[in-house]
């Protein structure tokens, strides 16, 4: 798009307060251009200048008292016209472009680098996710909190329900195979929110965690929980807490591994924690 600088003149002397600011254009209440605006395209038409496609005329005449050209406007990116209100021309059209790019990739990992060499930067991060929860929630995870666990189960996972339980993963395998030795299987979460109220333990720095079994059994008179073998090697000391604050409680608490072999081949390997069952 070239424009006479004599012409771009008269635009900028008729059309801008202060030969800077562009006027309002737009249109009127009852949906026709304002004088203003057909006043600005009848000149274009007079002048030949080719509205672009996608502007409107303020856009218009934005770009014309900017002197800004095709190029200018066009996301080097994707090729998408560039937000044209703002201020000074962005040189991408969103931030999804930005980011995708060459420069906007190595700004990034620029900024990353230099976040992560601060030691200290996972420790405020962490503390400052606690206080918010604690400030919101009370607890210092949502997943501690009953009503986000319960929001988080049901929308995060392909789940089934069957016979009332609400399953995710190995849970429906698992419930399978317990049923075939005639367990009765009930919600551990809602075992733990209607009769115990909480299922707590600790760590070693006394921080306070809740836990909730995937099953409570009434003839086990205690939990099963279930796990493929990656958390159960990575959750020992949680596991071996648990066991512990139930068996405070008079509980038992079994693991149940679900462990998936080549050729679809499964092993299933059920792991009472006779160290921590009640005497």
């Amino acid at each position: 798009m070239t424009i006479d600088p004599e012409v771009r003149a008269k635009i900028i002397e008729l059309f801008t307060v202060d030969g800077k600011r562009p006027v309002a254009l737009g249109m009127a209440r009852n949906g026709h251009p304002k004088k203003v605006t057909q006043k600005f395209l009848d000149f274009c038409d007079a002048h030949k200048i080719d509205m672009i496609d996608g502007l409107t005329s303020s856009q218009m005449l934005r770009v014309i008292v900017c002197g800004w050209t095709i190029s200018d406007l066009t996301c080097p990116e994707c090729g998408s016209l560039k937000n044209i209100q703002s201020k000074q021309l962005p040189v991408f059209c969103s931030s999804t472009c930005y980011k995708s790019s060459e420069s906007g990739r190595q700004a990034i990992s620029r900024s990353k680098a230099k976040l992560y060499s601060d030691p200290k930067w996972k420790e405020r991060t962490e503390a400052k996710k606690i206080a918010t929860n604690r400030k919101k929630l009370g607890v210092d995870h949502p997943m501690q909190d009953p009503e986000c666990f319960e929001k988080q189960k049901i929308s995060s996972f392909q789940a089934v329900k069957r016979n009332g339980l609400l399953l995710q993963g190995y849970e429906e395998q698992i419930s399978k195979f317990l049923s075939t030795l005639n367990y009765t299987l009930q919600s551990g979460h809602e075992y733990i929110k209607t009769v115990l109220g909480k299922l707590e333990w600790f760590d070693d720095q006394g921080i306070t965690h809740r836990t909730y079994p995937d099953f409570y059994v009434p003839e086990l008179n205690g939990f099963v929980e279930v796990k493929g073998q990656y958390t159960r090697d990575k959750d020992d000391i949680k596991i071996q807490r648990t066991a512990d604050a139930c068996k405070e409680l008079g509980l038992t608490y079994f693991v149940v591994v679900y462990k998936e072999g080549c050729h679809g081949s499964c092993r299933i390997m059920i792991e009472m924690l006779s160290d921590f069952a009640p005497e």
